[in-house]
């Protein structure tokens, strides 16, 4: 999916299986919702578009994508991400070696990559860096009781799309 009009809000999107990455995000700023982007045959987001395009995730999962579950292609890019879960793809975030760092915001997130450095980044001060304990990994992106990603908003909400 391409989203380049700026001011999108996608909520409660499944995005998986796809033949490239789940989402490209081409210009403007955008925000997703409780979405779910998986198994996609490269990264989960791709952020490609001129200065001053960005995306907030708020309460996403993004897990088994083979590159990386966000990869910044240009910039600077603004990027948001809280209350989400970020596990399985090679990297939590990849960066473009021409792209100047993004202006990040990251809380409360859950962190479980290929690559562990790529989860320190990203985790900020109130990552968690574990398993996120789904019920299925590759085919059941819920939570299993023993998550460490349950009750963990301040409004007591579980991390990720499923409520």
């Amino acid at each position: 999916m391409t989203i380049q009009d700026s001011g999108s809000i996608v909520t409660g999107l499944a995005l998986t299986n796809g033949r490239e990455s789940g989402v490209a995000i081409a210009a403007g700023r955008h925000r997703l919702e409780r979405c779910l982007i998986a198994g996609n045959r490269a990264s989960g987001i791709v952020v490609s578009g001129p200065p001053g395009t960005g995306v907030e995730l708020n309460h996403c999962t993004i897990a088994d994508n083979p590159l990386a579950a966000i990869f910044l292609q240009s910039g600077p890019a603004r990027l948001v991400v809280r209350n989400s879960i970020i596990a399985f793809n090679d990297r939590a975030l990849a960066l473009d070696s021409a792209v100047a760092p993004a202006q990040t915001l990251l809380e409360r997130n859950c962190l479980h990559n290929l690559d562990p450095e790529s989860d320190r980044v990203l985790a900020g001060k109130t990552g968690i860096l574990a398993d996120p304990a789904f019920l299925a990994r590759s085919s059941d992106y819920r939570l299993s009781p023993e998550s460490p990603c349950l009750n963990k908003t301040p409004e007591r909400n579980d991390l990720g799309c499923f409520p």
